[in-house]
């Protein structure tokens, strides 16, 4: 891997930030936020795929910054069988909306899944990651389960993770130590696809 001391994380959601910052620790890299960076602008996620918005919102914030650095930036959500095509791109818009707490967003979509029988479903994120002359996307999935009710606390900007329970395991993701999860979980397996290409670039 060529030398890089660093990289913008593309997201305004601390609980991702916090995530990020520990999956991208091996590489040695000083990772900023937006707010650091003096971004004040959103991106729109409109696009009909994890890879499109991932990309766009890469896109946007190095378009957007005035000291160039590689930027990585993440789309993801939940697929639930019990309720179709309900989620997917549109995750954080379902239900009570993407203007919703995330006790409020959690609290319609556990009231939106009582007494559904199939509670299966899974995880699934796309990284992009852009430099002045590269893109590249990297995609993970994990499947599971939604457990009948709320298991820990809400990690802010991550409220499925109190309820999520990765298949094989009787935890949710948010119960589960970091280095546990990160290792397992649908970011986590998307960006150690990113670090074990950053490392061999």
């Amino acid at each position: 891997m060529k030398p890089m001391m660093d990289i913008l994380v593309g997201t305004r959601n601390p609980g991702k930030l916090n995530e990020i910052k520990k999956l991208l620790g091996p590489l040695g890299l000083n990772v900023h936020s937006p707010e650091e960076m003096g971004i004040t602008n959103d991106f729109e996620e409109t696009g009909k795929t994890f890879e499109e918005n991932a990309l766009g919102k890469a896109r946007f914030f190095y378009n957007h910054l005035e000291k160039k650095m590689p930027v990585v930036a993440d789309d993801s959500g939940l697929f639930v069988e019990a309720l179709k095509d309900e989620l997917g791109v549109k995750t954080r818009r379902f239900g009570a909306g993407a203007d919703a707490n995330d006790e409020e967003w959690l609290t319609h979509f556990m009231e939106r899944m009582n007494g559904e029988d199939c509670r299966s479903g899974k995880f699934v994120c796309a990284i992009a990651y852009v430099t002045e002359d590269l893109e590249e996307l990297f995609v993970g999935e994990n499947p599971g389960d939604i457990s009948a009710k709320q298991e820990t606390d809400i990690v802010p900007g991550i409220p499925l993770s109190s309820v999520f329970r990765p298949l094989g395991y009787d935890k949710v993701y948010s119960a589960l130590p970091d280095e546990e999860k990160n290792k397992i979980s649908h970011r986590g397996k998307a960006f150690h696809k990113l670090i074990n290409y950053l490392q061999n670039v």
